[in-house]
């Protein structure tokens, strides 16, 4: 009988320890100052591109501004996954953070199709005043993330989408008509195609240079950076300098997780990202001649455009902005249109 009340003894003393220590665990795990947190980020480009320079950037300052209480792990090369999979993976919290275009982000934050306006901005410098962290447009398009589940960081951009294509030199809109041209899966940078009278298919970006190789499509269009880095030039006889959407990234991490980081690691990171945006930025200046001279020395021909044959294509397009404001935010819209004019 002793034996017995000793065993009982003992066997009630370890559930006791056990239930402690899961106690223990789940204190941890609620975020109390001291904790530490990991960051899963990803994104789907090279570890050639800016996306890398920014999360290779922001892994280093943060760890180091925190000492050591947040740690960063970066996958790259989609890894975890393609745009759309990387959005919907920081929205349900499998992933921390994402870098990528917000074209398909348009499935999820219907307001951020603003972005997806032709000939919306006029240069990259104004592009950068409107999108710089705590203006107020910038603040409206946070708004509309937050209500969808995702605190935006930043914005970043890769330069001006520019077409490439075999079989015909562009040089105005009726050019395009009848051209297979891959587009991202976004209705509103077809119906810009479409306006052009060019013929707009969607396809996954994993699967573009195959499709120009084998002739699927005739073209594409993309900011040299991406062009380059995919090796999508080597397919292509022509790189026309369109400029007609400014390739806008969104830095995006999941709102939940960010809300439960302690204040002083909310700021490290909100600065951090701020930080690292111009480190992009900088980086997409500092290559786009560097991606000029790859291309024209493999053979592609770089097509000029004249202000006039560029207003030809903004007014085709003009139609566009309307389709848009029927399915986002009206003020939204406009506080963009209004900072864009101011900036210029």
């Amino acid at each position: 009988m002793k034996k017995l009340g000793f065993l009982l003894l003992m066997v009630l003393l370890s559930v006791a320890l056990i239930a402690c220590g899961s106690e223990e665990a789940s204190s941890s795990d609620s975020g109390a100052d001291g904790d530490t947190y990991k960051i899963v980020a990803a994104h789907s480009t090279a570890e050639t591109t800016s996306f890398n320079e920014i999360l290779q950037y922001f892994k280093t300052e943060v760890e180091e501004k925190s000492e050591n209480r947040i740690e960063v792990e970066i996958h790259p090369n989609a890894q975890l996954g393609a745009d759309r999979e990387l959005i919907e993976g920081v929205q349900n919290g499998d992933i921390t953070l994402s870098l990528h275009s917000t074209a398909p982000a348009v499935n999820f934050v219907e307001d951020v199709a603003v972005f997806d306006v032709p000939f919306l901005f006029p240069d990259k410098e104004t592009a950068r005043e409107v999108m710089a962290y705590g203006t107020p447009f910038y603040e409206k398009i946070a708004q509309s993330q937050e209500e969808k589940g995702f605190k935006l960081l930043g914005l970043h951009d890769q330069g001006f989408r520019m077409l490439t294509l075999n079989g015909t030199k562009v040089e105005e809109p009726a050019d395009l008509e009848g051209v297979r041209l891959r587009t991202m899966e976004n209705e509103y940078h077809m119906a810009t195609w479409e306006a052009l009278g060019a013929n707009p298919t969607p396809l996954p970006f994993n699967e573009v240079y195959t499709a120009l190789q084998q002739g699927t499509v005739d073209g594409q269009e993309n900011p040299y950076e991406l062009i380059v880095s995919q090796r999508f030039y080597e397919q292509q006889e022509y790189l026309v300098q369109t400029n007609h959407i400014l390739q806008t990234i969104q830095i995006i991490m999941n709102n939940e997780y960010f809300n439960n980081l302690p204040e002083d690691l909310q700021v490290i990171v909100q600065e951090t990202i701020t930080e690292a945006v111009d480190i992009g930025n900088k980086f997409i200046d500092e290559k786009d001649a560097e991606y000029l001279t790859t291309m024209e020395e493999d053979g592609t021909e770089i097509v000029e455009l004249s202000p006039e044959q560029l207003a030809e294509f903004q007014e085709t397009t003009s139609g566009v902005v309307e389709q848009i404001r029927e399915n986002v935010n009206g003020e939204l819209l406009d506080t963009l249109l209004e900072e864009v004019e101011n900036n210029k």
